[in-house]
């Protein structure tokens, strides 16, 4: 679909892509770091709120879901698995400290 260039929803999709360019430009330039929970949640939350707060003023999926939306969200799925797996290794060692330690 197309939109008109001086149209509000123009207006809106390119604020959205703009904020979408911000985000993945912060996920690149901590590609080789680990991203903290509490980063990753606030990340996580203000990318949805996105989608969502630009969805309900009139933005359709297909103009919401660019190239850009989907590397954010694949790079968000990626780092919440990490942040997972870390949690559980970490929770077991430390079972395993507390196990060895007791006998």
């Amino acid at each position: 679909q197309e939109i008109h260039p001086n149209s509000t929803n123009h207006l809106l999709l390119t604020w959205y892509n703009s904020l979408l360019s911000r985000l993945q430009k912060w996920l690149a330039d901590r590609e080789n770091i680990d991203i903290h929970h509490f980063q990753l949640v606030a990340i996580s939350t203000i990318f949805k709120t996105l989608f969502s707060e630009f969805s309900t003023q009139g933005l359709t999926g297909e103009q919401l879901r660019n190239a850009t939306y989907r590397m954010i969200h694949d790079r968000i799925e990626y780092e919440e698995t990490m942040n997972t797996l870390n949690i559980d290794t970490s929770r077991s060692n430390a079972y395993e400290s507390d196990s060895s330690s007791a006998d």
